[in-house]
C-alpha cells in the first residue's frame, strides 16, 4: 500500500477510480499470494481512503469484486488440490460490496455477473480463472458503464471491441 500513489502524477488531477481486487487474495489458506479476509478488508478500506484523500469523490469510486470462477474448468487446467474455490471467493466479493457500501462508493458485483452468465452457458474463462474475450468484455461493460454515468455522456467511449 505504500507505493499506491508513487506512480501518480498530481498535476493531470484525478476523478474516477476503478478498484479491483480479491480473486489472487481469494486463494486458499497455505498458498503464496493468499491475503485474510480480515487484511483484504482492511487493505481495501485504505486504498479508497487513500483515494479520496487525493480528492476522488466517493460515488466516483468503482469497487469491483472479484469474479465467480469455474471451478469445473480449473480442475481441468490445474490439476491437483484446488487452491482457488467460489465458497471462498464469494466472502471477499461480499467484503468488497461491503466495504463500498460503507464508504460510499459504487460497486459492480462481478460475482454474480460472471455466475449468471456461467449458469446461462456463457464462458467468460479461457482456465476457470483468467478472463477471455467473453469476460472482458463483461468487466469492460461494468466499467464503461461507470463512466459514462459519471460523464453524464460528455465523453463517448467506444465499444471494447472497436479498440
Amino acid at each position: 500500500l505504500s507505493d499506491l500513489s508513487s506512480g501518480i502524477n498530481a498535476e493531470y488531477g484525478y476523478d474516477m477510480a476503478t478498484v479491483w481486487f480479491g480473486c489472487n487474495d481469494a486463494v486458499l489458506p497455505g498458498n503464496k499470494q493468499h491475503v485474510p479476509l480480515d487484511l483484504f478488508e482492511r487493505n481495501l478500506r485504505e486504498i479508497i481512503c487513500r483515494l479520496l484523500d487525493m480528492g476522488i469523490r466517493p460515488e466516483n469510486v468503482l469497487v469491483l469484486t472479484p469474479p465467480t470462477l469455474n471451478e469445473e474448468m480449473l480442475r481441468v487446467s490445474y490439476p491437483g488440490p484446488a487452491i482457488r474455490v467460489n465458497k471462498v471467493t464469494a466472502q471477499y466479493a461480499a467484503t468488497a460490496l461491503n466495504v463500498a457500501a460503507d464508504r460510499g462508493c459504487r460497486s459492480c458485483d462481478l460475482f454474480t455477473v460472471f455466475e449468471e452468465r456461467v449458469a446461462g452457458g456463457g464462458q467468460p474463462f479461457s482456465d476457470g480463472l483468467h478472463l477471455n474475450e467473453e469476460g472482458e468484455g463483461l468487466v469492460y461493460k461494468a466499467v464503461a458503464e461507470f463512466v459514462e454515468q459519471r460523464m453524464d455522456g460528455k465523453l463517448p467511449i467506444p465499444d471494447w471491441k472497436d479498440l
